[in-house]
């Protein structure tokens, strides 16, 4: 290898963590998709001249699976990188499986740095999510729209609460964005349904009472998004039986105005539950993993 970390290189200067973001397994395997990340993390890691960075594996292990999603991917990265060991300290590499959601990934990521010794109470670093490029999209989309319910925050005050200083760049292209693999009628389907987690996540804020702002001007943005892509769905030819169920996210928006200052419960709890019937039945990776 020309290029990549020398051996030998200090560990004592940590001043970046990098987060490899987890996706459900299937058959206890990477999908395509999860493969994708790391193969783009290698390629990435093998450019670096400096071993002043920590990479954690995030993701827990579903009900029904054999393995953790961290755990898998990091038996990808040494298969894609066997001799990974010679560039990074081994110290420097760790597997938080205690996730199931990317909220517990980044909740539970900072008390990992802490408790693992690689960094020092008070101590400033940067952090950088590894994720295909919808993903982290969306991450930094309900930061700027809705901050209530934002991921990072609640990275940087648990870490913060923990001792360790924070600073995730808010600019999209600082992070390690990984093409989304299914430029197909199924995968065009997948990324419109993903579009309907925003309202989601806005039924979730509102439910839990955590806007402190006109609700009018939270809803709008999150709203739209959601519409948008309900109109998409509706006209896509894959969705063409699915009239019924599109019909009625949009009923469940009108049903949820800002005029309303709670969110029903059962209309939360029935939104989230058409989502993810719709997002397992039409996610291309619903039945395949990679290779």
């Amino acid at each position: 290898m020309e290029n990549g970390i020398k051996v030998g290189t200090s560990s004592a200067n940590i001043t970046e963590v990098i987060l490899v973001l987890g996706k459900r397994l299937v058959d206890s395997q990477l999908t395509e998709e999860s493969l994708s990340r790391v193969k783009t993390l290698v390629q990435e890691l093998k450019t670096r001249t400096s071993s002043s960075y920590v990479l954690i594996f995030c993701g827990g292990r579903l009900e029904g699976q054999l393995i953790s999603e961290a755990e898998a991917m990091f038996q990808a990265f040494v298969t894609h990188w066997p001799e990974w060991a010679n560039y990074l300290p081994q110290t420097q590499v760790l597997i938080e499986s205690r996730s199931t959601t990317t909220v517990e990934n980044i909740a539970n990521a900072s008390s990992e740095l802490i408790n693992s010794g690689l960094c020092q109470s008070r101590q400033h670093v940067n952090v950088r999510m590894c994720s295909n490029d919808y993903h982290i999209q969306r991450i930094f989309d309900i930061e700027r729209l809705m901050p209530e319910q934002g991921l990072l925050n609640r990275l940087t005050e648990r870490a913060r609460q923990a001792g360790l200083l924070l600073t995730v760049p808010l600019d999209v292209s600082q992070h390690i964005t990984v093409p989304y693999p299914y430029q197909t009628q199924d995968g065009e389907a997948f990324l419109l349904i993903e579009k309907l987690t925003y309202y989601r996540i806005y039924l979730e804020g509102l439910e839990s009472g955590v806007f402190n702002r006109s609700l009018e001007q939270v809803r709008t943005e999150p709203m739209r998004v959601t519409l948008e892509a309900l109109q998409q769905l509706k006209a896509h030819p894959l969705l063409r039986h699915e009239l019924p169920v599109l019909e009625r996210f949009e009923q469940i928006i009108q049903q949820t105005d800002a005029s309303a200052n709670y969110a029903d419960g059962a209309l939360l709890d029935e939104y989230n539950q058409r989502l993810l019937d719709l997002n397992r039945r039409f996610d291309p990776e619903g039945q395949k993993v990679s290779a």
